[in-house]
């Protein structure tokens, strides 16, 4: 199982803030968002095969924050709000 975890989009998140290009855009203007992201997810067969396992994945990737918390210009969504979470996660094929 080599699925994309917590840590890794932080780690992705944070290579961005590091580089300057989060802060960059803000002071641009240049629309960062929706913010585009790795994802290695299951396969139709490991939903198959292991959906317990499948299903702690989604259940631990959605119960974690991915957005400064408290950064002046960020809008944290609010618990159970998909359509406008600023984040857009790209699966990897």
């Amino acid at each position: 199982m080599t699925w994309t975890g917590p840590k890794e989009l932080k780690a992705q998140l944070a290579r961005l803030w590091e580089r300057g290009d989060l802060l960059r855009d803000a002071v641009t203007g240049n629309p960062r968002f929706p913010l585009r992201l790795s994802l290695k997810s299951p396969s139709s067969a490991d939903i198959t095969d292991r959906f317990n396992e499948v299903r702690a994945w989604a259940a631990g990737i959605g119960g974690h924050r991915f957005y400064p918390r408290g950064v002046a210009g960020t809008s944290a969504p609010r618990p159970g709000d998909t359509k406008n979470a600023g984040l857009r996660v790209d699966r990897d094929a």
